[in-house]
């Protein structure tokens, strides 16, 4: 059964779902930051022993991203003109402007719009002394940008931090609590969405699409692309050879006089799957119809070759076409879990220093020696003794038998 392993047949991964959704700490899937989140008294604990480390001066500012756009948005000085009135009126005095304080109620006119903009929360000394008026900077910080904040030292680095326990880079977050069932391939909310938790896709071969590389794509009958799927796609002026003719044109690539096998990797990549693509293209094209030249302009999308016949295959509901595509598509490693199975948020959960699929990639004796010395903090012992104790016994159990 594609979906059993030894783990599953031995309910050891249930035992390991169980300990991952009791005791791992969960990170960023894209980014691998610890998503630490808690109450403004721990932040701010936390938050004292990293300023202390950075053996700086202590003092500096406590500030949220103003722009929900970024340093970089375009509607800089219109959301800062929009919000500044009801701001003033809560109490915030300044700005922090690319490190360079500004008033909030002054002129902002000369503000850069490419600027890294944040709305000062308080100034004040990171010290022991200090820690009850930071839980309180912090706690109103949590109102603002999904409970991201920073502190930005003078003279020092910028700390990121977030109350509601998101990545202080992109925002990710877990929206509940951590549940077994979000670490097993069988469910919804843990199965990998692209392969729905087998760990392989049926996806385009571009080797078997394009049969013969030595050849140049729109070479007619010997074109690099042969058979039914050549005369959809690249023949026949139809409506994906003139948009593949438009993408080639945008981006100078010699379809029509090199060889597919001696065209630059990055222009293979951009024709086969759509790698570096613009948002859309403008097609441009005469046909004739009942005597007549007519001519059709549209624009789209370009998926790339291999990303077409995947959509393709993704809507058809015919057997017969289904078979063609197939001729052409080979089973592959999920790009999206790499074969972990897992949804990503779950995939980036650790239990000391693994994540799940890590352990589930160990041998038996390795995951004994692993699960032997696990070391978890105090508060969690209790709850996890009796799971520990069960796959302590089951793996002992298998590395004896063998």
């Amino acid at each position: 059964h594609p979906r059993s392993t030894i783990a599953t047949t031995t309910e050891i991964h249930d035992h390991l779902r169980v300990l991952w959704a009791r005791a791992g700490t969960p990170h960023c899937p894209e980014h691998g930051e610890e998503l630490k989140g808690g109450d403004a008294s721990s932040i701010a604990r936390a938050l004292l022993a990293d300023v202390a480390s950075e053996g700086k001066a202590p003092k500096g500012w406590l500030v949220v991203p103003l722009l929900k756009g970024g340093p970089d948005s375009a509607d800089a000085q219109k959301e800062i003109g929009s919000s500044r009135e009801a701001l003033v009126a809560a109490g915030y005095a300044r700005l922090l402007v690319d490190g360079e304080e500004w008033k909030l109620d002054g002129d902002l006119a000369a503000v850069p719009t490419a600027a890294r903009e944040d709305l000062v929360v308080d100034r004040l000394s990171f010290t022991e002394s200090s820690k009850a008026r930071l839980a309180e900077a912090i706690e109103g910080a949590s109102e603002f940008a999904a409970g991201r904040f920073s502190v930005v030292l003078k003279g020092g680095p910028r700390l990121e931090y977030s109350t509601h326990g998101s990545c202080t880079q992109c925002g990710f977050e877990w929206a509940t609590g951590m549940e077994p069932r979000h670490f097993s391939f069988n469910t919804l909310v843990g199965a990998c969405p692209t392969c729905s938790g087998l760990g392989e896709v049926v996806r385009c071969d571009a080797e078997m699409l394009v049969d013969r590389p030595e050849e140049i794509l729109l070479g007619g009958a010997d074109s690099a692309i042969s058979g039914k799927l050549g005369r959809y796609l690249i023949k026949g002026k139809g409506y994906y050879e003139m948009l593949l003719r438009a993408v080639a044109k945008s981006h100078k690539i010699p379809i029509e006089k090199k060889p597919f096998q001696d065209l630059k990797p990055e222009h293979k990549d951009l024709i086969l799957y759509g790698k570096g693509a613009r948002a859309e293209y403008k097609v441009s094209f005469e046909r004739t119809a009942a005597h007549h030249e007519i001519h059709e302009e549209f624009t789209s999308e370009w998926v790339g070759l291999c990303g077409q016949v995947d959509a393709w295959h993704k809507k058809s509901e015919d057997p017969g076409w289904t078979e063609v595509l197939e001729t052409v598509m080979s089973r592959k490693t999920c790009r999206g879990c790499e074969g972990e199975r897992l949804a990503p948020g779950p995939r980036a959960v650790m239990v000391g220093d693994l994540r799940l699929p890590e352990l589930l990639g160990l041998t038996v004796e390795e995951a004994l020696a692993w699960v032997t010395k696990l070391k978890v903090k105090k508060s969690m012992q209790e709850a996890i003794a009796p799971v520990l104790g069960e796959l302590r016994s089951r793996l002992g159990l298998l590395d004896r038998v063998g």
